[in-house]
Order: structure tokens, then sequence, then C-alpha cells
């Protein structure tokens, strides 16, 4: 058995599936790509020039993290990361797709800015800003109880979602946002901890 995973080292959707493979103790070839140059062989394997690209055994591609978060979740249905109910699920998937327009909108607020003052559109930057708020205050509820992570004692892949989107709209947003919620903060500040986010911790 042969993992493989390639994409870049400051891309949140490559830092949540090397989160769960090393939560997962499972044994990974990581290959680093620069996705601004991509190389012939690179495109080769993935042609949307899309990371991350996560391959099994010399099975095929798959290169959107939801869709290998679903894969790893049916290969290692009993891995307590993806454990639950139904409703579990149901819940897994309401926080796993606020966590992803976390992201979105993180991306949006940096790309705006890189624009510069004389052309950054202030509405947009705003309107992320006022979004990104809306939804830190739907973990700050959930994380009100006296628990660790979202689901109790025990992480789950909605945790690492949930810390992946915080930690990468601190670092492209600012920690301005996270120090207005600060079960959040706690929340964030408990996964910075483990193994599986100190090493997957981006450069600067």
């Amino acid at each position: 058995m042969t993992i493989s995973l390639i994409g870049s080292l400051r891309s949140p959707y490559v830092r949540r599936i090397r989160a769960a493979l090393v939560e997962m103790n499972l044994d990974f070839n990581f290959e680093v790509v620069d996705v601004w140059d991509p190389s012939p062989q690179f495109l080769a394997i993935s042609p949307l020039e899309r990371v991350p690209v996560f391959i099994f055994s010399g099975e095929h591609p798959i290169y959107d993290s939801h869709s290998i978060q679903a894969w790893l979740s049916v290969k290692y249905e009993d891995h307590p990361l993806f454990q639950g109910s139904l409703e579990g699920l149901s819940r897994r998937l309401h926080f796993t797709s606020l966590a992803t327009g976390i992201i979105d909108l993180a991306v949006q607020h940096f790309l705006e800015h890189r624009r510069g003052p004389a052309h950054s559109d202030m509405a947009t930057i705003h309107d992320c800003e006022r979004a990104l708020k809306q939804a830190y205050a739907v973990f700050e509820r959930e994380l009100a109880n006296p628990r660790p992570y979202l689901s109790g004692d025990s992480l789950r892949i909605e945790d690492i979602d949930l810390g992946v989107a915080v930690f990468y709209t601190d670092f492209r947003v600012g920690t301005w946002l996270v120090d207005l919620f600060p079960n959040v903060r706690n929340f964030s500040d408990t996964l910075a901890k483990r193994k599986s986010f100190s090493e997957t911790r981006p450069p600067i």
C-alpha cells in the first residue's frame, strides 16, 4: 500500500488532508509542487492544475479535498475521525461546509487586498469580514460547552477542517478576527499543540 499526496505547503485544502493522514498514522509520500509554475509531470497528473492530488497504490488520482475525505471515510470507516451516526454525518458536513466557506472568504479577502489601496473594492472586503464574523459566531456557540472539540472529547474530521480554516484566516486576514471569539481561540490553541497541526504548519 502506498499513499502519495501532491500539493503546496500553504494551501489549506492540502493541509486538511495532510493533517488527517497524520492523525490516522498513515505513512504517505508528500510531494511539494509550485502551482504557479506547474511542471509537465504535474499537469499530466492534475490537468486542472489543482491541489491536493491524492493517489492510493496507483489508483486514479483524486483532486478535491472533500472527495479525498470521502474516500478516506469509506476506506477507513472505523477510524475515530469518521465514526458517528447518520445524524452525526449531517452535523459533520454542516461544520465542514462552513469551514470551507471560511477558507473561501479568506482567499477572497486576501486577493482583494493584494490589488492595492487604489484598486481594492472595500465593499467586497467588508462583505467578506461580515460573513467571516457570522461563520465564526456559529462555531463560537458550538464551542461554548466545556469540551475541547466540536463533538466532545474526541477529535473528528470536522475539527481538522475548522482548525485549518481558522489558522488560514489568521494567516491571510489577521488574528484580530479569532480574538473576537474566545471559544474559537481556545479551540485553535488546543489544535496547535497536536502533531498533525505542528507538523503541517505552513511557512510564513
